[in-house]
């Protein structure tokens, strides 16, 4: 669908287009992404992806857009554009992979960077933050490879992290002005592709985010749904 307003009340519906998206019935997979063809950018409106049942897997890759999870543990990705993620209950994971979308290294979805915006990220329910990153070495087939900042760096929270570089993209926290943390990657990794992502985490400080709750994600583009 492009520009509609669709309602799913079943349980594991795909919904695939840019608008105004709502899953009711649970473990539903939404995707704001144009279809029209072009460099995919899609419309300068605003998207919105809303699963109510919990479970849902959430994708933003448009110019401007919207996910909100509900009950339950969702995933929420921010491809590229701008975004506002909102998780709702329980432990949710928000992930950034700005880099899928240069795959071939040649920057072909021009210029899309990541800017987004969590609303609720909760320190007592366990929700993750998620650095995805395409690696070329692994086989297609082959499960994510999965380490936090605190079994590469040792425990601690986020505050006493010193910025790194990791495979040639620069990682760095901060907390902004009005004490909202603040995650950055950017550059490009050992096999040509360009990452740009900014991540506001509105209400809560790098204080109070735990390293283990940080995740470095490596995985396969050919099983990329692994979501």
């Amino acid at each position: 669908s492009s520009g509609a307003v669709i309602e799913a009340f079943g349980t594991r519906d795909e919904m695939l287009g840019e608008g105004r998206f709502l899953g009711r019935g649970g473990r539903d997979k939404i995707e704001l992404e144009s279809i029209k063809g072009g460099d995919g950018l899609g419309s300068a409106a605003r998207s919105h992806a809303i699963g109510q049942g919990g479970w849902d897997i959430l994708k933003a890759a448009v110019q401007l857009a919207t996910l909100k999870g509900g009950n339950g543990k969702d995933t929420l990705v921010l491809e590229f554009g701008t975004a506002t993620l909102v998780g709702g209950n329980h432990a949710d994971d928000f992930i950034v992979d700005n880099g899928f979308w240069d795959i071939s290294g040649t920057a072909a979805q021009g210029s899309a960077n990541a800017r987004g915006r969590i609303t609720d990220f909760n320190v007592t329910e366990s929700d993750e933050f998620i650095f995805a990153t395409v690696d070329g070495t692994m086989s297609a087939g082959e499960a994510p490879q999965r380490e936090s900042l605190a079994d590469r760096f040792g425990a601690g929270d986020m505050e006493t992290l010193a910025d790194f570089v990791d495979d040639g993209l620069t990682h760095r926290f901060w907390d902004n002005a009005w004490g909202n943390a603040v995650f950055r990657r950017f550059g490009t990794d050992g096999e040509g592709r360009s990452y740009d992502e900014k991540v506001i985490v509105r209400g809560v400080t790098l204080a109070e985010i735990d390293r283990a709750d940080v995740v470095l994600q490596d995985y396969h583009a050919d099983t990329y749904e692994f979501f």
